[in-house]
């Protein structure tokens, strides 16, 4: 049978080493895309990663850049793209290479958020120029996008109000999480194989990010703090736990907060985990903390939703939007909230239970990849 879309997608996130949200997407989407029989897709590479290159060569259709023209090749992209036989270009990540607009072929982005039009670019920790000129090129290019994939409602009426973006072109698709990867174990199972391959054998909090100024660390270790100190008498040992690759300036800054709030030795700080070992801290701690300033989405919620771990995190509306009542939604500027959120979880084992429950159904019943790739395929094909 002849395929009746031939989409070709920018996938330089897939050879990323670091695992980030945007990369997390990509690898789901493109995976749930090549099962759709009615699709033929391509990806483009522009960078180099030969190891990840290969395994992608061996399951689909690759199309690489060049290497005589690598310092160019967000140049030279759109050109490459538009002399092709696609009937459509996905641009699975909003910042878009330089005359993306270039040609008559329909054109999909996917925007993940718009932090950096809205928040300071010191929040953002990036220079003003560049932050300058980013926010000048993408509310050029969206306009030329003909068909826009948000994930939640906020971010759409972000685009819209900020952009002035016909609402009719922008498509909100929620994102999803892979159940072969996220979900419920035994909490004994779980405890142990943590204890023998971290040495953690107390109770924790735990927390996964970039630990970026958005994810708000700094008040996750202030309540973290209060919560030991409130209960001293009542022989809590927990621990919190903070995981995600940071650079040696923000683990040197994290360091000195809990130095100085004699946090330190109540913490743990890991570099990485994969998705496999990250399945067992979800099923073992006693809630996932993520009072975030700001976001798009948060994957991480759902993933640990899915693994029947009680969230803790920020009544914002891309966040609340996401939780419902599946979790603990706190002022994430008010450390004193997350401490009193910690405290009703682990004294109340009621409420502890219904927000389990509510979360794993909530998981099932909204988010799935399938369902983003197909939502995703049906823009696609509206767009032609």
């Amino acid at each position: 049978m002849p395929f009746e879309i031939n989409i070709g997608i920018l996938a330089d996130k897939l050879v990323e080493k670091t695992s980030t949200g945007h990369k997390r997407v990509i690898e789901n989407l493109v995976r749930e895309l090549k099962k759709i029989q009615e699709i033929n897709i391509t990806l483009l590479f522009r960078k180099n990663c030969q190891e990840l290159e290969d395994y992608y060569c061996d399951n689909y259709e690759i199309t690489r850049i060049p290497k005589i023209f690598h310092k160019l090749n967000s140049y030279i992209v759109p050109f490459i793209l538009n002399r092709s036989n696609f009937d459509l270009i996905l641009y699975p990540d909003h910042f878009l290479p330089p005359f993306f607009f270039i040609g008559k072929k329909k054109k999909v982005v996917i925007v993940h958020d718009i932090a950096f039009l809205l928040v300071d670019y010191k929040e953002l920790s990036i220079d003003k120029k560049i932050s300058l000129v980013k926010k000048i090129a993408f509310k050029y290019f969206l306009k030329k996008a003909d068909t826009i994939v948000t994930m939640t409602e906020k971010v759409k009426e972000d685009l819209c109000n900020t952009l002035n973006v016909n609402s009719n072109r922008v498509h909100v698709i929620p994102l999803g999480v892979d159940p072969n990867i996220f979900y419920t174990i035994d909490k004994v199972k779980a405890k142990r194989y943590i204890e023998e391959n971290y040495s953690i054998k107390d109770p924790f909090f735990f927390h996964i990010s970039s630990m970026r100024h958005n994810k708000n660390v700094i008040n996750i270790i202030k309540a973290f703090k209060e919560f030991k100190d409130r209960n001293t008498l009542n022989n809590k040992n927990h621990l919190l736990i903070l995981a995600g690759k940071i650079n040696n300036a923000k683990r040197e800054e994290i360091s000195n907060l809990l130095m100085g709030l004699h946090a330190y030795k109540d913490t743990r700080i890991i570099c990485e985990i994969d998705d496999e070992d990250l399945r067992f801290f979800y099923n073992t701690a006693e809630a996932f903390i993520f009072p975030s300033l700001w976001e798009g989405f948060g994957l991480p919620i759902i993933e640990s939703m899915a693994c029947g771990c009680p969230v803790i995190s920020s009544n914002i509306p891309p966040i609340s939007e996401i939780i419902g009542n599946a979790g603990i939604l706190i002022d994430p500027n008010a450390h004193h909230e997350i401490t009193e959120a910690m405290e009703q979880l682990t004294e109340n084992n009621l409420l502890r239970e219904k927000i389990v429950n509510f979360g794993i159904r909530r998981v099932r019943d909204k988010f799935n990849w399938e369902k983003y790739a197909k939502h995703v395929y049906q823009v696609c094909k509206s767009t032609l």
